[in-house]
């Protein structure tokens, strides 16, 4: 045992054969696609939300698909991930039907570039009222505005005769690949 630890292994000449042809493939196929960041790998966009107090003692993730109860004074942060160039909007709609842009507030969407981590948007979100709020982040390859968003989540809402557990997608129609994601909060 202690001279197998002192003594080097040496690789076979054929394994590294392997590894030069498999180098030069890798490198070919990054010339084929094009640079390395604009290949779209699936599963690699993201969003998430996270729910915490106004004093950062306490933080949670909002699960998707579920309903989220809210207590008083909590705030959001929306983080995203992008895996590949895209646009971005995120809006918010009540009960009522009340649309709510939130990134951005109005105009075309954010541009995001593809990232390995998730970034978070600097402000924090805090709903007012009571009821219901469904929240929704879009993130599609095309340019697309937030009317487009806010007018796909109103049409999505009347479709579901107002009820939002059941308006939990959108159609933002002639943008390419959409993403979308989308989170259920009960307001205090």
């Amino acid at each position: 045992m202690e001279r197998a630890s002192r003594v080097p292994r040496v690789l076979p000449r054929r394994v590294w054969t392997f590894g030069a042809v498999g180098l030069a493939a890798a490198a070919a196929l990054v010339l084929v696609l094009g640079r390395p960041h604009e290949v779209r790998i699936k599963g690699s966009t993201e969003a998430t939300v996270r729910i915490g107090k106004a004093d950062g003692t306490e933080q949670r993730a909002a699960a998707a698909g579920s309903l989220q109860a809210l207590q008083p004074g909590e705030l959001l942060r929306i983080g995203y991930r992008a895996g590949a160039r895209g646009h971005l909007v995120a809006v918010s709609i009540d009960d009522a039907g009340t649309v709510t842009p939130l990134y951005p507030d109005h105009g075309p969407g954010l541009a995001v570039e593809p990232r390995a981590d998730i970034r978070y948007f600097p402000d924090s979100i805090y709903f007012t009222g009571h009821g219901r709020e469904r929240l929704f982040v879009v993130l599609s390859e095309r340019p697309l505005s937030v009317g487009d968003v806010e007018k796909a989540v109103r049409a999505a809402h009347e479709s579901a005769h107002g009820d939002l557990s059941a308006a939990s997608s959108v159609n933002v129609p002639g943008r390419g690949h959409v993403e979308q994601f989308t989170w259920l909060f009960e307001k205090p």
